[in-house]
């Protein structure tokens, strides 16, 4: 396990030194509980709330924040009883944010009925076969949200992928925003013990990867191994600070890692929450216990984008 020390949460600053509001967002991964372990009840979500709150209360010192989900939100998503229970513990915070997510691997639901239920928009490659994925953009701020459904990549749909590819590049090079986000449930660089996980993250690091690193992605926003992960810059070069990649887990169930040279922080068998500022020219990170306290901060300039040409 690891920690990195950083600077403290405070407002960006423009190029000229002048200080500016930035734009706020809190990121969590995997909120779901563990309805093994739980001492109450199979749908407790107390420890999310509690998390919630204070990521909220830390977030909106700074401006008007949304919540961003990496999947995995309940176990069942055809319980209401379940939902009713992260909605009664999200109290008042959750009803104050917008909220988008991405389609993870447990608690799956027809995209449409994901759609309805949290107001995200339409949108996404038109995809082949029965399979009905959640793809989606999004703007909050000066920053660009890219939300792929990593549930469907695989290596034997070609056509899936090149569909992927075309609208990540129509939809990238179109933005126009300073920063770029790409939310998804799966890691591109995993540190669990799963072959399946590495075998989806290779394929992601073949199709994927490469058309964030192209249009200058900053970050890469995910879940699934149930523990926090922060990668050391990917792409790095002179006047390019690179992209990170940040697993998170909100909720009560853990999984060990194994070290990777990739990651540069490592905590484990603890929920966090973490309250991302953005300005025009930086990106500011600070990660959260449920407890509020500090457990890992990161600052990084925002990177050079790419743009399509626009046709005359």
């Amino acid at each position: 396990m690891m920690r990195r020390p950083g600077n403290t949460m405070s407002e960006l600053n423009d190029r000229s030194g002048e200080k500016k509001a930035a734009t706020t967002f809190i990121y969590m991964g995997d909120p779901q509980c563990d309805r093994y372990r739980s001492p109450t009840s199979k749908y407790d979500y107390s420890q999310w709330g509690r998390l919630l709150a204070a990521a909220y209360e830390k977030a909106a010192k700074a401006g008007p924040p949304i919540l961003v989900l990496a999947g995995d939100i309940v176990n069942r998503a055809d319980r209401e009883l379940e939902w009713d229970a992260l909605a009664a513990a999200g109290g008042e915070p959750l009803r104050r944010m917008r909220v988008f997510t991405a389609m993870g691997n447990r608690g799956r639901m027809p995209a449409g009925d994901y759609r309805r239920r949290f107001g995200l928009p339409d949108g996404g490659p038109d995809w082949p076969g029965e399979e009905d994925p959640l793809f989606y953009s999004f703007d909050h701020g000066c920053c660009h949200f890219l939300v792929v459904d990593t549930n469907v990549i695989r290596e034997e749909d070609p056509e899936g992928i090149r569909l992927l590819q075309d609208w990540i590049r129509q939809d990238l090079g179109a933005s126009g925003k300073p920063a770029c986000f790409a939310l998804m449930h799966h890691p591109v660089f995993t540190v669990g013990t799963s072959p399946e996980d590495d075998e989806r993250a290779e394929v992601l690091r073949r199709t994927v990867l490469p058309l964030l690193e192209e249009y200058g992605t900053d970050m890469i926003l995910c879940g699934h191994q149930h523990l926090y992960c922060r990668t050391k810059p990917v792409f790095a070069r002179e006047e390019d600070p690179g992209l990170i990649q940040v697993m998170g887990v909100a909720g009560t169930k853990y999984f060990d890692a194994w070290e990777r040279t990739e990651m540069e922080c490592i905590l484990e068998f603890v929920s966090v929450g973490t309250v991302i500022q953005v300005g025009d020219h930086e990106i500011l990170m600070e990660t959260i216990d449920p407890e509020g306290h500090v457990v890992d901060v990161f600052r990084k300039p925002v990177r050079p984008k790419k743009r399509n040409k626009k046709l005359s």
